[in-house]
């Protein structure tokens, strides 16, 4: 068996539903690997072996952005699933000039990718709104709750119908303004080059997770039950959400990614790329 690390940024479905669908299904082991997860949230991007792989490819791009040689292989998703809920019914982005913010840490995709939906709806995210940038959802929820922030940037650990059932309102979901991969597989070009071979077991191994997580809900549920992402109350709305994100096949077309990976370009102040080719290795024909 071969031994594979798998990194990730966020211990939540977003992020890892293919990994555990993978896991309890046999995925992996049906193609020689035994793979493990790494925390890579507290480690430096330069100081990661370049035999880790992701599933953090919202970080991914942001650092090819940034010059890092780095391949993408397989994408879960295009749409971002983050979520933005207020605790009074703002109505929309513009109703937040003058309040307080509770989002990601500067550094972290998301925390970009709410900078660019605030710009977008013509709310200047220096000036014209605070935002904070907190750690973790359950931090930033608190915030909400007791009235120390109007708004707060919610992940997938946090299902929206939990959020709702607490009486937050829902102002957009970042997935429906902006779309780039964030989540799948992303690898780096030495690894990528050095070793194609179990680059491939990983990419079909995601490849079948994805297709059981469209065809099999028993399989899924068991797996997320198994993860202890989920509460077992909460499965079957979990299993729609990630179905409803999903990208069918683990591919993108350049046309609809590229907008979205040159705003986030533009937003980081970097030169915004003419294509995309060098990181999407899974660009559909």
């Amino acid at each position: 068996m071969k031994a594979i690390s798998l990194g990730f940024k966020a211990f939540d479905l977003h992020e890892l539903t293919c990994h555990f669908v993978a896991k309890h299904a046999g995925l992996y082991r049906a193609r020689g690997l035994d793979v493990s997860l790494l925390d890579t949230r507290f480690v430096r991007d330069d100081e990661l072996p370049e035999s880790i792989f992701s599933a953090a490819c919202g970080s991914a791009v942001m650092r090819w952005l940034r010059g890092e040689k780095l391949k993408v292989v397989f994408v879960a998703t295009d749409k971002p699933m983050f979520w933005l809920y207020s605790h009074v019914n703002a109505g929309s982005l513009e109703k937040l000039r003058g309040q307080r913010i509770a989002a990601y840490p500067t550094a972290a995709p998301p925390a970009q990718f709410l900078r660019i939906v605030l710009a977008d709806a013509g709310v200047n995210p220096d000036s014209d709104v605070h935002i904070d940038p907190v750690r973790d959802d359950a931090t930033r929820i608190e915030l909400l709750r007791c009235g120390d922030a109007v708004a707060a940037l919610l992940s997938s650990a946090t299902l929206p119908q939990r959020l709702e059932e607490l009486g937050f309102l829902r102002l957009l979901c970042l997935g429906d303004r902006i779309r780039l991969p964030t989540t799948g597989l992303a690898v780096s070009v030495a690894m990528y080059d050095s070793d194609p071979e179990t680059v491939s077991a990983m990419r079909n191994s995601f490849v079948a997770a994805l297709r059981l997580i469209h065809t099999d809900e028993s399989i899924v549920r068991e797996a997320l039950r198994e993860a202890g992402l989920i509460d077992d109350c909460d499965l079957d709305q979990a299993c729609a959400l990630v179905r409803s994100f999903y990208t069918a096949d683990g591919l993108v077309k350049a046309a609809d990614i590229i907008p979205g990976v040159r705003r986030l370009a533009t937003s980081m102040g970097l030169p915004a790329p003419a294509d995309v080719g060098a990181l999407y290795e899974c660009i559909s024909r």
